[in-house]
């Protein structure tokens, strides 16, 4: 285990889809390609449910995720990776001058992410599995294509950016259970951390108050000495 020690382990433990969106996911079968992902170790990926390729084990259980994970996760400490706008922006351009290069990296990131209510969401691997079964037919594959087009679009055209606004004008033309199950899908499946509030008017503000307080302070002091030296 100390190969993990310190690192993030997200993808080790994927939810089954049909859990994570449901509602929109329909078939136990549709598992997501890793578009950033390379497992240390590939039998430490928890895959669970029906997608689960060994038999009578806790993990082909199709509810052990939300069942026997998540309760067990509850009695830790944790939080959300933090990043400011910089960041996730230069992550989102570095991504769009490699995919010009290598369309369907291996072992290289592509990182199709934004911004939504203060909150980073990550399609990189939504985006790169419709893109990789775009010109795939037949009734037995899964309906990969499962986000509402003028949602995931977002992630390709304004990849990077705050798509607040934008996804608000999509979502007021939609149901809202149809946004609802869109909410707890990306909420589950694609979340990938915040926004740094520590880099907000409200946080930095008190910094340059005590600036101008300090300044304030070393020129009423010059002055008054400027005085008494005349």
């Amino acid at each position: 285990m100390l190969e993990f020690a310190g690192q993030d382990l997200t993808n080790y433990f994927p939810p089954p889809m049909i859990l994570a969106c449901p509602g929109l996911v329909t078939s136990d079968q549709l598992q997501l390609m890793r578009a950033n992902f390379t497992p240390l170790v590939q039998y430490a990926v928890h895959t669970s449910g029906a997608l689960q390729p060994i038999p009578d084990t806790k993990l082909d259980d199709a509810n052990w995720y939300t069942n026997r994970l998540m309760p067990d996760l509850q009695q830790y400490y944790k939080g959300y990776f933090v990043y400011d706008k910089a960041y996730v922006m230069s992550e989102a351009e570095n991504s769009q001058r490699l995919a010009k290069v290598v369309p369907f990296p291996s072992e290289l990131t592509r990182r199709q992410w934004a911004i939504y209510n203060k909150k980073v969401y990550d399609l990189s691997d939504y985006l790169y599995t419709v893109k990789y079964y775009s010109g795939s037919s037949g009734t037995d594959l899964p309906n990969y294509d499962f986000l509402n087009d003028d949602v995931s679009s977002l992630w390709s055209t304004k990849t990077g950016q705050d798509i607040t606004k934008d996804l608000n004008k999509v979502f007021a033309k939609m149901s809202s259970d149809e946004v609802s199950q869109t909410m707890t899908c990306l909420d589950t499946a694609f979340l990938y951390g915040e926004m740094d509030f520590r880099l907000e008017a409200k946080c930095t503000v008190q910094n340059y108050l005590l600036l101008a307080f300090a300044i304030l302070i070393f020129a009423t002091i010059g002055a008054k000495c400027e005085m008494q030296s005349t």
